[in-house]
């Protein structure tokens, strides 16, 4: 079980009884706005759906494990999931969307420390997700947000 709390500029992030102070880990790893640095805002898309037989075991953990993880561990602005209405193009068998809001000072910094703490065991894993159909990307801004006129 993980929680966070704020302590002056710090987060700190309490796995079991592993206490990681992250707001020089976030810095140094260009996940965390840097005075004077150019920040970059960010989405990280997933495609996913559940092993069949799985479903609630698999949606248990993304929304009460996976996403609180995530974005506690690496300091995103938010996350939320969807679920397929209708396909409108293409064949992707993916059921459900989950939209990560990430403002980071470096994208290729920001995947590297999320590789590392999934490689390291920091990430709690769930074998009930369909792997052979996930699809997860990371996009940076291009252009400026469309709002309605008046």
């Amino acid at each position: 079980m993980a929680c966070s709390c704020r302590r002056g500029g710090a987060m700190l992030v309490v796995v079991g009884q592993l206490t990681l102070a992250t707001s020089g880990w976030l810095a140094n790893a260009g996940l965390r706005k840097q005075p004077g640095k150019m920040s970059m805002k960010m989405k990280l898309v997933a495609l996913t759906r559940p092993l069949p037989g799985r479903e609630a075991e698999y949606h248990e953990w993304y929304n009460t494990t996976h996403l609180p993880e995530l974005v506690n561990k690496f300091g995103m602005a938010g996350a939320q999931r969807y679920k397929l209405a209708a396909r409108l193009m293409g064949s992707d068998e993916n059921e459900f969307l989950a939209i990560y809001d990430i403002e980071a000072d470096d994208p290729m910094a920001f995947l590297g420390a999320m590789g590392a703490a999934s490689k390291s065991g920091e990430l709690t894993q769930s074998d009930a997700q369909d792997f052979g159909t996930c699809y997860t990307a990371l996009f940076t801004e291009h252009g400026e947000r469309v709002v309605p006129q008046g």
